[in-house]
């Protein structure tokens, strides 16, 4: 990693550049990448961009049909939620499948990260649980999962347990990349492997979602069918979900990565901003879908809230605006 990244983002007050987002993107689509900038050969990590993938290898254990899981429970299993009751109530109900309770989750205690749900549970006198983390879902998939495939529960996380072995080899297979493990914020193995890689990941995600009954389809459909379940009110995931139809779809991972896929075109996308920000991967991102044509004028206007142009103060008057640079 000796190339210093471009800048992808830039903020403006007063004419005078302020802040400045350096990062790497990367596009593919029917095996040639289609759009890069940036060092996008460099390992980073996806955290938990990788939640389609782990939610695809609990999927090939046939949880979904022996359990007869709803789009919410599916879509759940892909999700960094907010912590919402809708989302609480599925992470339930999804534990309830394999007769296990919260007890048996280990991504430990978060506070809801929409300020709704977190009002809503402290103003009823509640506390945050496993529950409420946004990976609840995630690691209730790999609870059903690991039970489906006859492995031990209590050491579920562990990158040696098969299902966590199961996840890497098919993530290493989809992103035809050689995986660096390390752990999430939620004790799950995380994996670290070139952007271009996961851009190619993505695409042939996107690809298998054309075919009826694939479990990227059966994933895709979910997503599209309850976006709120993605990641919730106000969030970005859920947004591009709701303003496209599921026809394309994002997903955050934390520290500045970001994925996503046009179910269309079969395009995957992936791009990492070095200083992790968050708001400014978003910003890429729609730029991005909507240069390669994955989204509409109408479609990138429904976004604008996350993406509005102008830099306001706190009496709405604009002192700057805010430039993405693709190229």
């Amino acid at each position: 990693m000796n190339e210093v990244n471009p800048v992808l983002v830039s903020l403006e007050r007063g004419g005078l550049p302020e802040i400045q987002h350096r990062g790497a993107y990367a596009a593919v689509r029917g095996g040639a990448v289609v759009a890069k900038r940036g060092e996008v050969e460099a390992p980073r990590f996806l955290r938990s961009t990788a939640k389609y993938f782990q939610a695809l290898a609990a999927l090939s254990s046939g949880i979904a049909e022996r359990h007869r899981l709803s789009s919410a429970e599916l879509a759940l299993i892909c999700a960094s939620h907010g912590g919402e009751a809708r989302h609480v109530a599925a992470a339930t109900a999804l534990l309830a499948h394999g007769g296990l309770t919260e007890a048996a989750l280990q991504c430990g205690t978060q506070v809801p990260t929409t300020a709704r749900a977190a009002t809503a549970l402290f103003s009823g006198g509640g506390r945050p649980t496993q529950l409420h983390n946004n990976c609840s879902g995630k690691h209730a998939g790999m609870l059903l999962a690991s039970a489906a495939r006859g492995a031990t529960l209590h050491d579920y996380l562990e990158p040696e347990h098969p299902h966590q072995q199961a996840i890497a080899q098919l993530l290493a297979e989809y992103a035809e990349a050689t995986l660096h493990v390390a752990v999430d914020g939620c004790s799950a193995p995380t994996f670290a492997l070139p952007t271009v890689a996961a851009a190619r990941a993505f695409a042939r995600f996107a690809a298998e979602s054309q075919s009826l009954g694939t479990h990227a389809a059966i994933l895709a459909d979910a997503v599209a069918k309850e976006p709120g379940m993605l990641a919730g009110e106000g969030r970005f995931c859920t947004a591009v979900a709701e303003a496209t139809q599921g026809r394309v779809q994002v997903k955050v991972g934390a520290d500045g990565f970001y994925g996503g896929f046009c179910r269309k075109t079969g395009s995957g996308l992936a791009l990492h901003i070095d200083d992790g920000g968050t708001n400014a991967s978003e910003r890429v991102m729609t730029a991005l879908l909507q240069q390669l044509g994955l989204l509409s004028s109408a479609e990138v206007e429904s976004l604008a809230r996350f993406v509005a142009p102008e830099r306001r103060n706190r009496r709405e008057h604009v002192v700057g605006c805010v430039r993405v640079h693709l190229d």
